[in-house]
């Protein structure tokens, strides 16, 4: 458990011989000594259109122009059963907070075997 508090430890080193400018990505929020010396952006949990977009631009389809109706009707289907199982904490679907990871896995997934 040490570790994971630690993982980012490295970056005080990094952060302050630094001659480039780089960018971390992080799944937990940086502690007030990483984050004096950076700038943070945090993501908002994304919205059902955001999901929809993401979906819609792994498959390229265009949800709006779509001659598919059934094939937008799962897309979006999709992604209000996601939106569901990670907005209720009674499934435990073990949502890490910010993420949609699980769901750009299943669309890559469809994509590359479903054309």
């Amino acid at each position: 458990m040490q570790d994971e508090k630690e993982a980012l430890k490295i970056v005080h080193y990094l952060w302050d011989d630094a001659e480039l400018a780089y960018v971390t990505i992080s799944n937990r929020p940086l502690d007030a000594a990483k984050s004096n010396r950076a700038v943070n952006v945090y993501r908002s949990e994304p919205s059902q259109q955001d999901l929809e977009t993401l979906a819609s631009s792994f498959l390229s389809v265009n949800l709006a122009a779509s001659t598919n109706p059934q094939q937008a009707q799962c897309i979006k289907a999709c992604c209000v059963a996601y939106a569901e199982l990670t907005n209720n904490p009674s499934l435990n679907f073990g949502r890490r907070s910010g993420s949609s990871r699980d769901l750009h896995h299943f669309f890559k997934y469809l994509a590359r075997h479903h054309r």
